[in-house]
């Protein structure tokens, strides 16, 4: 992938294969998803602990999934209570699409190109062992980097309006900030969270 931001529909980042489908929802849909998104009453901002001070975080944050699904990261803890109807049809193409079961799924909004996500991976213990996370991208165009672990080579996409990224949750990526983007974007990325005793058994 490297040099720039090459679309390819799949690549391999280290030992892993990801893929990119840009336009997976037609023009219409993702608008239409978008403005629904957009207009929720629950987006909220957490905040981190960094160095003994509460920082809050450049984006806002929702979720959903199966009712009684619980999940943790970065100090905090997301239970759900249901899907919104677009959502779940949203998962449930994907699922049909990727062979892979999904039951939670983390929205972030990045309200504009200030708001921004730092180097992680998405490989906590409740994901399982081979975690994978199918990520719908909704509104301005942004920059995605990946890379298999510290010190390995970056690789860079523009994540657009409509695509489906379906990556492994062990790769590092984050969302760097960049200047001049007014837009805002809503990222959806579902999960597969393994339950346990504390959840319900039932989904």
């Amino acid at each position: 992938m490297l040099p720039g931001l090459n679309r390819p529909e799949q690549f391999r980042v280290g030992p892993w294969q990801l893929s990119y489908q840009p336009g997976f929802l037609p023009p219409e849909a993702a608008d239409a998803l978008l403005a629904t998104l957009l207009a929720r009453t629950d987006w909220y901002q957490p905040d981190l602990q960094i160095h003994g001070k509460r920082v809050p975080v450049p984006r806002l944050v929702a979720w959903e999934g199966e009712p009684g699904v619980s999940y943790g990261y970065s100090g905090h803890r997301h239970t759900t209570h249901g899907w919104h109807p677009a959502l779940a049809a949203l998962r449930n193409r994907i699922q049909e699409q990727s062979g892979q079961a999904f039951n939670y799924a983390l929205l972030n909004l990045y309200r504009d190109g200030n708001d921004a996500m730092s180097w992680h991976r998405d490989n906590e213990v409740e994901l399982g062992p081979h975690p994978m996370v199918a990520s719908v991208s909704l509104g301005a165009e942004r920059e995605f980097h990946i890379k298999a672990g510290a010190g390995e080579p970056l690789s860079r996409i523009l994540l657009e309006h409509g695509s489906l990224l379906l990556m492994p949750g062990r790769i590092l990526h984050h969302v760097p900030r960049r200047k001049g983007i007014s837009a805002p974007r809503i990222n959806i990325s579902f999960r597969c969270v393994h339950l346990n005793t504390n959840q319900n058994a039932n989904h």
